[in-house]
């Protein structure tokens, strides 16, 4: 099941990202990036189906330390990153930005935040 918040925070986004570069861009296609992090792949259900409505391709950011797979484990360390501005490491992403016209990021709303490793 997805979160409410996540799809209606990312569809928001890719509404807007997409409409608003249709009128710049309407006789060439846009290159399309969807940036996302998702821990439970329901961010990532999302991300997927962006992509395929829109033909972009899609960079998942991985942290390089996972988070616990429990849930309330999961709450209290992302918590203590927030309230103490710790960057969660994540792996290198392989990509050249300058070759997007349009980037969609897509995030869990972790204590009404965007996800640690996105904002990394």
């Amino acid at each position: 099941m997805i979160n409410r918040r996540t799809f209606t925070l990312f569809s928001m986004c890719a509404a807007a990202g997409v409409s608003g570069l249709a009128n710049a861009q309407a006789a060439k296609k846009p290159k399309i990036l969807v940036v996302y992090f998702s821990k439970t792949n329901h961010t990532k259900n999302i991300a997927d189906t962006i992509a395929r409505l829109t033909g972009a391709d899609e960079l998942r950011v991985e942290v390089v330390k996972p988070y616990p797979e429990a849930y309330r484990p999961t709450t209290q360390i992302v918590k203590e990153e927030l309230e103490k501005g710790i960057v969660r490491e994540i792996k290198a992403p392989e990509v050249d930005l300058s070759k997007y016209d349009v980037i969609i990021f897509g995030t869990p709303t972790w204590w009404h935040h965007v996800a640690m490793p996105l904002q990394t």
